[in-house]
């Protein structure tokens, strides 16, 4: 509950990252994939963990947020990186292979071939 400006300021100030990361222009979307079964599976605590490691490696050209359930039901949590003109779907994440994804994907730019679903470039 607020009860003074302190506490909506001390608010505001807990929830800078989270803006931060859907201000501007962003290198990488990193979606997860939620509905009931993705849920169920871990992916609102995937979710979580991409927004906690990013807030303390200070990754701040890529946003992260929610997805639509998919059809790939079977490889829950999908997670999805959309890049320019590229999306890169992983499968059965954990958050051991969501610290491989940023380690190499988001900041080396290598897919992590062990938790690939699929790969797709468009044509521009």
């Amino acid at each position: 509950m607020i009860k003074s400006i302190n506490d909506l300021e001390a608010i505001k100030a807990s929830q800078q990252f989270k803006l931060a990361m859907r201000e501007g222009h962003k290198r990488l979307h990193v979606i997860v994939e939620m509905g009931d079964k993705g849920i169920a599976l871990g992916a609102k605590e995937i979710l979580n963990y991409f927004i906690k490691k990013f807030k303390e490696q200070l990754i701040l050209d890529c946003a992260v947020m929610m997805g639509p359930s998919v059809s790939e039901e079977e490889f829950y949590p999908v997670i999805e990186i959309r890049e320019s003109n590229k999306i890169t779907k992983y499968r059965n994440v954990t958050t051991e292979i969501a610290e491989e994804i940023i380690n190499k994907h988001i900041l080396k730019g290598e897919i992590v071939i062990s938790a690939l679903l699929s790969q797709t470039v468009e044509d521009n």
